[in-house]
Protein backbone atom coordinates (compact mmCIF):
# COMPACT_ATOMS: atom_id res chain seq x y z
CA UNK A 1 0.00 0.00 0.00
CA UNK A 2 1.36 3.45 -0.85
CA UNK A 3 1.40 6.74 1.05
CA UNK A 4 -2.20 7.51 0.11
CA UNK A 5 -3.50 4.38 1.78
CA UNK A 6 -2.22 5.44 5.16
CA UNK A 7 -2.61 9.22 5.00
CA UNK A 8 -5.81 9.58 6.98
CA UNK A 9 -5.00 6.89 9.53
CA UNK A 10 -1.50 8.24 10.09
CA UNK A 11 -2.91 11.68 10.80
CA UNK A 12 -5.41 10.25 13.27
CA UNK A 13 -2.58 8.33 14.91
CA UNK A 14 -0.57 11.53 15.16
CA UNK A 15 -3.50 13.35 16.75
CA UNK A 16 -3.88 10.59 19.33
CA UNK A 17 -0.13 10.29 19.98
CA UNK A 18 0.47 14.03 20.45
CA UNK A 19 -2.16 14.53 23.12
CA UNK A 20 -1.29 14.32 26.79
CA UNK A 21 -2.08 10.91 28.33
CA UNK A 22 -4.75 12.36 30.61
CA UNK A 23 -6.29 14.58 27.93
CA UNK A 24 -9.37 13.53 26.02
CA UNK A 25 -9.57 13.69 22.25
CA UNK A 26 -11.39 16.79 21.10
CA UNK A 27 -13.11 15.31 18.07
CA UNK A 28 -14.01 18.67 16.53
CA UNK A 29 -10.48 20.04 16.93
CA UNK A 30 -8.85 16.87 15.57
CA UNK A 31 -11.29 16.82 12.64
CA UNK A 32 -10.59 20.46 11.79
CA UNK A 33 -6.84 19.83 11.95
CA UNK A 34 -7.20 16.94 9.50
CA UNK A 35 -9.15 18.80 6.83
CA UNK A 36 -6.15 20.25 5.00
CA UNK A 37 -4.47 16.85 4.75
CA UNK A 38 -7.69 15.16 3.64
CA UNK A 39 -8.12 17.87 0.99
CA UNK A 40 -4.61 17.14 -0.31
CA UNK A 41 -5.22 13.39 -0.37
CA UNK A 42 -8.48 13.90 -2.27
CA UNK A 43 -6.79 16.15 -4.83
CA UNK A 44 -3.88 13.74 -5.39
CA UNK A 45 -6.08 10.65 -5.65
CA UNK A 46 -8.67 12.15 -7.97
CA UNK A 47 -5.92 13.58 -10.19
CA UNK A 48 -4.29 10.14 -10.37
CA UNK A 49 -7.59 8.36 -11.14
CA UNK A 50 -8.90 10.92 -13.66
CA UNK A 51 -7.29 9.38 -16.74
CA UNK A 52 -8.99 11.65 -19.29
CA UNK A 53 -8.36 14.75 -17.12
CA UNK A 54 -11.95 16.01 -17.31
CA UNK A 55 -12.21 16.62 -13.56
CA UNK A 56 -14.35 13.54 -12.92
CA UNK A 57 -13.60 9.92 -12.15
CA UNK A 58 -15.87 7.39 -13.85
CA UNK A 59 -16.47 3.86 -12.65
CA UNK A 60 -14.16 2.58 -15.40
CA UNK A 61 -11.35 4.95 -14.38
CA UNK A 62 -11.90 4.11 -10.72
CA UNK A 63 -11.76 0.35 -11.34
CA UNK A 64 -8.43 0.75 -13.17
CA UNK A 65 -6.83 2.61 -10.26
CA UNK A 66 -4.91 1.24 -7.31
CA UNK A 67 -7.22 3.26 -5.08
CA UNK A 68 -10.15 0.99 -5.86
CA UNK A 69 -8.30 -1.80 -4.04
CA UNK A 70 -7.11 0.47 -1.22
CA UNK A 71 -10.58 1.93 -0.73
CA UNK A 72 -12.13 -1.53 -0.74
CA UNK A 73 -9.79 -2.53 2.09
CA UNK A 74 -11.17 0.51 3.95
CA UNK A 75 -14.73 -0.57 3.08
CA UNK A 76 -15.26 2.22 0.57
CA UNK A 77 -16.61 1.55 -2.88
CA UNK A 78 -17.28 3.66 -5.97
CA UNK A 79 -20.88 4.35 -4.93
CA UNK A 80 -19.65 5.89 -1.66
CA UNK A 81 -17.94 8.63 -3.67
CA UNK A 82 -20.60 8.92 -6.41
CA UNK A 83 -23.06 10.49 -4.00
CA UNK A 84 -25.52 11.74 -6.65
CA UNK A 85 -25.46 8.46 -8.63
CA UNK A 86 -24.48 10.09 -11.92
CA UNK A 87 -21.74 7.54 -12.65
CA UNK A 88 -18.83 9.79 -11.71
CA UNK A 89 -17.35 11.80 -8.86
CA UNK A 90 -15.02 14.75 -8.51
CA UNK A 91 -12.47 15.96 -5.97
CA UNK A 92 -15.12 17.55 -3.74
CA UNK A 93 -17.16 14.32 -3.62
CA UNK A 94 -14.04 12.35 -2.71
CA UNK A 95 -13.05 14.90 -0.06
CA UNK A 96 -16.52 14.86 1.48
CA UNK A 97 -16.61 11.06 1.70
CA UNK A 98 -13.12 10.87 3.25
CA UNK A 99 -14.01 13.65 5.70
CA UNK A 100 -17.15 11.87 6.85
CA UNK A 101 -15.29 8.57 7.28
CA UNK A 102 -12.48 10.20 9.24
CA UNK A 103 -14.94 12.03 11.48
CA UNK A 104 -16.73 8.74 12.18
CA UNK A 105 -13.40 7.12 13.02
CA UNK A 106 -12.48 9.93 15.42
CA UNK A 107 -15.85 9.60 17.16
CA UNK A 108 -15.32 5.84 17.57
CA UNK A 109 -11.84 6.44 19.02
CA UNK A 110 -13.19 9.03 21.45
CA UNK A 111 -16.05 6.75 22.53
CA UNK A 112 -13.66 3.85 23.05
CA UNK A 113 -11.46 6.05 25.22
CA UNK A 114 -14.46 7.19 27.25
CA UNK A 115 -15.53 3.58 27.77
CA UNK A 116 -12.00 2.64 28.84
CA UNK A 117 -11.84 5.58 31.27
CA UNK A 118 -15.24 4.64 32.70
CA UNK A 119 -14.14 1.04 33.18
CA UNK A 120 -10.88 2.18 34.80
CA UNK A 121 -12.85 4.38 37.20
CA UNK A 122 -15.14 1.47 38.09
CA UNK A 123 -12.15 -0.81 38.63
CA UNK A 124 -10.46 1.80 40.85
CA UNK A 125 -13.64 2.26 42.88
CA UNK A 126 -13.97 -1.49 43.32
CA UNK A 127 -10.33 -1.74 44.39
CA UNK A 128 -10.83 1.09 46.89
CA UNK A 129 -13.84 -0.68 48.42
CA UNK A 130 -11.87 -3.92 48.65
CA UNK A 131 -8.92 -2.13 50.29
CA UNK A 132 -11.13 -0.34 52.81
CA UNK A 133 -12.84 -3.63 53.75
CA UNK A 134 -9.41 -5.26 54.23
CA UNK A 135 -8.28 -2.40 56.49
CA UNK A 136 -11.38 -2.75 58.70
CA UNK A 137 -10.61 -6.43 59.36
Amino acid sequence: MNKFGFAALSLIGAVVAWRAPEAKIDVAEAFNNMQEQIRGVAKERVTAMDLDEDGFVTKSEYDKSEFARINLQNKLKFSDFDVNNDGKFNEEDYFTTLSIRNYQLLVRIAKAEEAKESQNAKDAEKADKTNSKDKKK
